[in-house]
Formats: C-alpha cells, structure tokens, sequence
C-alpha cells in the first residue's frame, strides 16, 4: 500500500500540472517549496515499499527453508525497519501539518498580483484561472479578497469575480488566456462557494491521513512479526541463545 500510495502521490498537481507550478513552485514550508514536499514524501512511501518487500521475501524463504541465520537477520531488518517507520511518520506528518497550517498565508501572497497588466502579472493570472476551474474554488480566504489583488487596479470592484469562478467552468470551456473577459456581478451569478486555500488543504490533509494510517498499520503488522519471529526462533532455544542473538541485532544496529 505505501508503494501504490507513492506511485499515486507522485502524479499529484502540485507535481505534474504544468497551468498550476507557477503558483505551487513559489510556495515555501520550513525551507522546502510544495512541490519539493510533495515528491519527498512519494519517494518515502516507494522506498518504504520496496525496503518491505524485502522483509515479505526474507519471511518467505524462511516458511520454505527453515534457518536460523535467516531468522535473526529478518528480526535484525524489522527492528530497522520500525525504527526507520517511526522516524518518517514523525517527519512527515509534523511537515505536512505545517504545510497544511501555512497554506492560507502561502497561497494568499501568491493571489496578490491576480489580475495584473505586466507579462509577469499575466503569467500568473492565467495560473489562478486554471487553479479556479481545477479545483473548483475561487479566492483565498474570502470572496472579498479579490479586492486586494491587482484585479480591482483593472477597472473592476471587488463587487465583480472572475467569470472562471462560476459555477460549471471547467478547463475545457474557460479561455484562460482571456482575462479580460468582463465579469459578472457577484450578486448575479452562482459561483463555487469553496476557497482555494481550503481545497488544496483538504488535499494535503488527505495525504497525511493516508500516510499515518498506513504507516500505522505497518507498525502494528512488523510488531507482531517480531513476536512471531522471536516465538519461531527461540521456543525450544536456551536464555542463552536468544541473549546472543539479541546480542547480534544491537551489534548490527551499531
């Protein structure tokens, strides 16, 4: 599951849209920018993956081949593997809490020059028009907000909203190119009642989610390995042979 989650994760908007990076490449957590964050924590859950591939294949050829070499490097690899779980649940969940947390103020530094009459203001205009039809929101925070943008120096009130913020637009139907196209009053149309900020955290907090539970569950699953694994290897072995084998396991971590 943390492999195929990986896969999925790493296909992501923030990653792969290339109408929506202008605004995502700028956005900036603990140092690290949301595209950054989000190929990090893919590449995590891949290898996770594959590292526990090779406990499944170590616990296989063990049912198969019974030895007792086999068992104590299998006992060796959980205990790593719990301890290397433990560490990327803890990083992980605690930055993409910050991401989640820091996703209002980003976003709404980036939503500023909406609007604007400069190629650079135009550049990323045409950004937040496709976040608009993608997501299917409209504004940072409050629909009001449009008001403090560059949006409003163009001849047009915070009364007005984009027409890419109606209801129904869409990729295929939107010229996103056209940001003159004349608005339509607020009070006039329906228009997706949904903040930017809000949809694209409602994703980041599902990525968390899955990434804990599953990491969760893992956790569980190699813990009653290692009883398992310890009742296999020593239920007929001395004291002495399961201290020397513990022995072995720390030695290694060492």
């Amino acid at each position: 599951m943390l492999l195929f989650g990986g896969v999925v994760i790493s296909q992501s908007r923030f990653v792969t849209d290339s109408r929506l990076i202008p605004i995502f490449e700028n956005m900036r957590f603990n140092n690290y920018y949301l595209p950054g964050i989000v190929i990090g924590l893919a590449i995590t859950m891949i290898v996770t993956g594959c590292l526990n591939g090779v406990s499944s294949g170590l616990g296989c050829s063990i049912l198969c081949f019974k030895s007792n070499a086999k068992t104590k490097v299998l006992l060796t690899w959980q205990v790593l593997m719990i301890i290397l779980l433990i560490i990327g649940l803890c990083f992980w969940i605690h930055l993409l809490c910050v991401v989640h947390e820091g996703m209002f103020y980003q976003l709404y530094w980036e939503f500023l020059v909406y609007g604007g009459g400069t190629y650079i203001q135009k550049y990323y205009t045409r950004a937040w028009n496709a976040l608009f039809v993608t997501y299917s929101c409209c504004s940072v925070g409050d629909i009001t907000n449009f008001g403090h943008t560059e949006y409003t120096l163009t001849g047009y009130s915070q009364q007005f909203i984009p027409t890419y913020c109606r209801s129904g637009a869409t990729i295929a139907n939107s010229d996103l190119d056209a940001i003159t196209v004349p608005p339509t009053k607020s009070s006039d149309v329906t228009y997706y009642s949904t903040m930017c900020d809000t949809a694209l955290k409602e994703e980041i907090k599902d990525y968390a989610i899955y990434f804990g539970v599953i990491s969760f569950i893992a956790l569980i699953i190699k813990g009653v390995n290692m009883l398992l694994l310890r009742k296999f290897k020593f239920g007929s072995d001395s004291a002495d042979d399961e201290a020397s084998t513990w022995e072995t396991i720390k030695e290694f971590i060492r």
